[in-house]
C-alpha cells in the first residue's frame, strides 16, 4: 500500500491547496451574506406600496397588452360568442367569414336572413364595439346564403 501524502497523489501544491479550501469558505460565506441581507431587506420591506401581490388577470392583462395580442383574444372572444352578441336566432342562420381591418364578414343562410341581417348593420357595429373592442369593427358586410335545393335521387335534373 503506497504511504505517499495526499497532495503528492492528486498532485497538488501544498503551498496552494490553505488558499484553495479558503476561498471556497470564503465564497460560501459570501453567498450566505448576500442570502441574509435579501431576507432582512424582503421583511423590511413587506406591506410597503408596491409590494401587494397581482391578480393572475392584471398579470395576463399586461402580458396580452402589447403585440397586438388583445385584438387576437377579441377574435377568438367572436367567433366562441357569437350567439351571445348576435342572440341565438341570428347565430343559428349565420357564420362569421372573416374579420380583417374593421370589417366583419357574415354569411346569411338564405337571401332573406341576408337582407335582415344587412338592415341590422348598425346594430351589429354598436353590439361588436362594446363586446369585442380592440378589434374596431366599422363595417358589416352579409354575404348571400349558399343554400342550395335539395333534390331526390329520383326527381329529374331539370325539374
Amino acid at each position: 500500500m503506497n504511504k505517499a501524502p495526499v497532495a503528492d497523489l492528486l498532485h497538488l501544491d501544498e503551498r496552494k491547496l490553505p488558499a484553495m479550501v479558503f476561498e471556497q469558505l470564503a465564497q460560501r460565506v459570501d453567498f450566505t451574506d448576500r442570502l441574509r441581507e435579501q431576507n432582512e431587506e424582503a421583511f423590511e420591506n413587506f406591506g410597503k406600496r408596491g409590494r401587494e401581490p397581482k391578480t393572475v388577470g392584471s398579470t395576463l392583462n399586461a402580458m396580452f397588452s402589447g403585440e397586438g395580442w388583445m385584438q387576437k383574444l377579441d377574435v377568438g372572444a367572436l367567433y366562441g360568442n357569437w350567439p351571445q352578441i348576435a342572440g341565438p336566432d341570428i347565430a343559428a342562420h349565420s357564420r362569421i367569414v372573416r374579420v380583417e381591418e374593421g370589417t366583419l364578414t357574415i354569411r346569411a343562410d338564405s337571401p332573406a336572413w341576408q337582407q335582415l341581417l344587412h338592415s341590422m348593420e348598425t346594430q351589429f357595429v354598436e353590439a361588436l364595439r362594446t363586446a369585442v373592442p380592440h378589434l374596431n369593427i366599422e363595417h358589416v358586410v352579409v354575404l348571400g346564403g349558399l343554400q342550395q335545393r335539395r333534390r331526390s335521387r329520383y326527381s329529374s335534373r331539370f325539374s
